[in-house]
């Protein structure tokens, strides 16, 4: 029983990060899609990684 919560919040909290990791590549593939090829490669890079 125990180990079932256990495993139950380490399947939540795998999913929540997964959710939180295709928003930022989702707004930082938009924020490359918008950025023009003038853009510095670097902060392209960052909106990908970072999605800022």
């Amino acid at each position: 029983m125990h180990t079932n919560a256990r495993h139950r919040v380490a399947l939540f909290i795998a999913l929540s990060a997964t959710a939180v990791a295709v928003t930022g590549f989702a707004i930082g593939a938009a924020g490359v899609a918008t950025a023009g090829p003038h853009e510095n490669p670097s902060q392209v890079q960052s909106a990908l990684l970072y999605g800022k």
